[in-house]
């Protein structure tokens, strides 16, 4: 049987031109950038995972990536599709740990 155990990774997404678009626009506002990065993370995550096998905890508009809690095997799925993705916990209760996940 395999391990379901589940832990907090940060995934950053590679170049997106929306992004940079929207963050530099200073008439559309956060509130447009914080709803296209949700609705992009979050459609992300439906395509690649099977429903209710993740958590995702917040997307990060200063980098645009998230948070989300996944299986060891999940991060390679969502690995090919991003640049990074780095282990950490939630809560600052220790320090994220070092290093890429491939």
């Amino acid at each position: 049987m395999e391990d379901q155990r589940t832990e907090l990774y940060f995934v950053f997404s590679s170049f997106d031109p929306n992004y940079e678009r929207l963050r530099a626009d200073r008439w559309e506002g956060m509130e447009a950038l914080d709803a296209y990065l949700c609705k992009k993370h979050d459609r992300l995550l439906a395509k690649l995972l099977q429903p209710n096998s993740y958590e995702k905890k917040s997307s990060l508009a200063i980098v645009d990536g998230f948070s989300v809690e996944i299986s060891k095997e999940q991060v390679y799925f969502l690995g090919s599709y991003h640049s990074w993705i780095c282990q950490g916990s939630e809560g600052g209760r220790e320090e994220p740990r070092a290093g890429l996940i491939p």
